[in-house]
């Protein structure tokens, strides 16, 4: 069920074109009626021959209201930029095709309105200059259609071209959507008596159901569906993708505080079979005040420029700052913004002169939250001496030393260049990568025990990310010394099992733990373990899915038996003083990841209540599953990297 919306200059007839398509008058407002102006966005839909609803979207053309056409052009999957024939191609027709191409509308429709009152001679003079210009900016043909809304001349052969545009898969090279989580964001709140709040907005991605729970950002207040209503009919669930486009949703909210406003965006979770356990339905998210991102600008501006940034359909004042003292085309920025708002790496952005309606420039947030001048120097170095428009993730890896990419991210041939190293499928700043593997190199000449989920912890990488550099190191040629030293191998404990005779050794039967199979490095029988280490492994054993503490003071005796344990993987530790037996540590943890995907996201709230484990003890633990390769944190939530296999 996609959306068409509507752009252009103001009094080219837009209005009345959406009137000659549906036969709705979206001019809503007594203010429109009054002035025979849209000043808000309108909304309607019309069905096409197979009664499939199309939605449609009517944006003010005024540039006093650019700030709402911004609102109406992020839901839009086709776009009609119309111009009229009497008045040629103007400045909001250049400013609302700009506004498009930023937010990667992905299908125009060039629609020359009023051709009742030109010459034919006229009329083709016009076409020629408006196709010219519209090919230019968007960078390929944009189709075009000439109609008179007053008298309906061309208007079936404009509803012909778009079921056309939008039943056609989009194959050219323009700018791409980036949507990577589900979301709604609010572009209309409005009450009806007997029901309460109502909200509504263009769904890109995802699927809502009656009864779903919804957290509402920024204020991260969760609500629940009690109805929802598309194109006037009643719907159990709602389902919008890439393939059937956007969808016109409105959704009547229960268990909310204060009604939403417009901008306020919706992230659907879902619950599990036990009613009990919430999870979101992937993606990573951000709510923040500040941010870094890659701006355009169409004119000069300050070093520290004041602005308003129009985003999703949201718009509120930011203070923009330089990082480049020699910008380019692209250069990095860091927004500050007056409000919390909420941003995904990715998201684009439009940059407007304040209490006006110049554009300044737009772009593209990078990164989401605080940073200091040093962490920001290293991104400005990125743009340097790396890549010339680095992407989202690079920026990561930069910021906190290494990133995970996704299976899509392997092909970019702008990842991994200087000053980035990428081992396997990890980016790493060179620094800490160099930092890292020198830490890893100690640990090693120091221990023959060590195992990687040692090293896992000691560095805080994950497991796979630590085996790349270990192999990297064995690839060099610096561990030599190592393997030579040690090739017969050792015995610990009773001398029942011998560790592993080579570094291989090592990093195979290290793996076991991070897939959940259980067996254990320089694996014991329980029996086998001398009498004191057997005595308190019997008591963390009784401790069940509650973590044993060691208390403070504990004598040297009992600390040489813990280390004992989780060297033979009969235990797993969580931090410096919490301990889990490894088949509850395993437990808990396929609790928690069971029936979850690849990227979902898991709060603190619900691993606590899948694992009835208190603040206290679930830190560590989620630590520990990050450590292991499990999980990945980002903001106050964790990212599922690795899914539970039975």
């Amino acid at each position: 069920m996609p959306v068409v919306g509507t752009a252009g200059h103001v009094d080219h007839g837009k209005t009345l074109l959406i009137t000659a398509l549906t036969g709705v008058d979206t001019d809503r407002l007594p203010e429109e009626k009054q002035r025979g102006m849209t000043i808000d966005l309108g909304f309607t839909h019309f069905l096409d021959p197979g009664g499939r609803p199309i939605g449609v979207i009517d944006v003010p053309g005024h540039e006093r209201y650019i700030r709402n056409m911004v609102a109406g052009a992020w839901g839009m999957d086709c776009a009609l930029l119309v111009v009229a024939a009497d008045d040629g191609w103007m400045p909001q027709t250049e400013t609302h095709a700009r506004v498009l191409s930023v937010f990667g509308v992905k299908r125009i429709i060039l629609v020359l309105n009023k051709i009742d009152l030109v010459s034919p001679a006229q009329l083709d003079m016009v076409e020629q200059d408006v196709k010219q210009r519209a090919n230019t900016l968007f960078g390929y043909p944009i189709p075009i259609v000439r109609v008179s809304a007053r008298t309906g001349e061309g208007i079936e052969l404009l509803k012909a071209t778009i079921i056309r545009e939008l039943d056609n898969e989009f194959e050219r090279s323009g700018p791409q959507s980036k949507e990577i989580i589900e979301r709604l964001y609010i572009d209309r709140v409005f009450s009806l008596k007997g029901a309460g709040t109502i909200v509504a907005g263009s769904l890109r991605r995802g699927r809502i159901r009656v009864n779903d729970e919804l957290l509402l950002f920024p204020r991260k207040e969760v609500v629940r569906v009690r109805r929802i209503q598309s194109y006037s009919r009643d719907y159990q669930e709602i389902v919008a993708d890439e393939s059937s486009g956007a969808v016109r949703v409105a959704l009547n909210l229960q268990g909310i505080s204060t009604p939403p406003v417009r901008g306020d965006c919706l992230v659907p979770y879902t619950l599990s079979n036990t009613g009990r356990e919430r999870r979101s339905s992937g993606g990573s998210v951000e709510v923040c005040n500040e941010c870094l991102a890659l701006g355009c600008f169409v004119s000069p501006i300050r070093a520290q420029q004041e602005a308003e940034i129009a985003f999703g359909t949201s718009h509120q004042k930011v203070t923009l700052y330089r990082l480049k003292k020699n910008p380019s085309e692209e250069e990095p920025l860091r927004l500050v913004l007056e409000k919390a708002a909420f941003f995904v790496p990715g998201d684009r952005f439009l940059l407007i002169r304040p209490g006006g309606a110049d554009i300044l420039g737009w772009g593209e947030v990078l990164w989401g939250g605080k940073t200091t001048p040093k962490e920001r120097a290293r991104v400005v170095r990125l743009f340097q001496e790396g890549s010339p428009r680095p992407a989202p993730i690079e920026v990561e890896a930069v910021l906190k030393g290494f990133a995970f990419y996704e299976t899509e991210f392997r092909q970019a041939d702008s990842l991994g260049v200087p000053p980035l190293r990428r081992i396997g499928n990890y980016l790493f700043d060179p620094d800490f990568l160099e930092q890292t593997k020198g830490k890893i190199h100690d640990l090693i000449m120091r221990s023959a025990r060590v195992t990687i989920s040692a090293l896992s912890r000691a560095v805080s990488l994950p497991e796979e990310a630590v085996k790349g550099i270990v192999g990297e190191l064995k690839e060099t040629g610096a561990l030599l010394e190592w393997l030579q030293e040690h090739r017969a191998g050792e015995r610990i404990g009773n001398g029942t099992d011998p560790l592993p005779r080579s570094l291989d050794g090592v990093r195979k039967g290290s793996e076991s733990l991070a897939k959940g199979s259980g067996e254990a490095v320089s694996a014991v029988h329980a029996a086998s373990l001398p009498a004191r280490a057997l005595k308190l492994y019997q008591e963390i054993q009784r401790q069940g899915e509650r973590p044993w503490e060691l208390q403070p003071g504990s004598g040297r005796s009992v600390r040489e038996d813990i280390d004992l344990l989780c060297r033979v993987k009969k235990i797993v530790p969580l931090d410096e003083s919490l301990y889990l037996a490894t088949e509850a540590y395993l437990a808990i943890v396929r609790r928690i990841l069971s029936g979850r995907a690849m990227g979902e996201r898991i709060a603190i709230g619900e691993a606590k209540n899948a694992t009835g484990l208190s603040r206290k003890y679930i830190l560590p633990l989620l630590n520990r599953m990050e450590r292991d390769g499990w999980v990945k944190r980002w903001g106050d939530d964790r990212e599922i990297r690795r899914t539970w296999t039975e």
